[in-house]
């Protein structure tokens, strides 16, 4: 699989688990991967891997975001984009 299409991956699973509580993290992958069952095991945890490490980092991505975002906070902006500068960040 291409790394784009792993990217692809990462930001649909990290927009869903906007939508949830971190806890729900597990839950929401196994969710995203059963409707998905082409991709293989080893994708699916390297997926899994750098979508976890980007939430366990968020409090700093978001801290970075905001640095950088003049006159807009993070709930100004939009959940799809605010995944994808989430995502800028791996």
């Amino acid at each position: 699989m291409k790394r784009s299409e792993v990217r692809e991956h990462i930001f649909r699973i990290l927009f869903c688990v906007e939508f949830c509580e971190k806890e729900e993290f597990e839950d929401q992958v196994e969710l995203y991967f059963h409707g998905h069952e082409s991709i293989n095991e080893k994708t699916q945890k390297e997926i899994t891997a750098k979508t976890e490490n980007l939430i366990e980092h968020l409090d700093e991505i978001d801290e970075e975001i905001s640095a950088h975002t003049n006159a807009w906070n993070l709930e100004r902006l939009g959940k799809a984009e605010l995944s994808i500068l989430r995502l800028g960040n791996i």
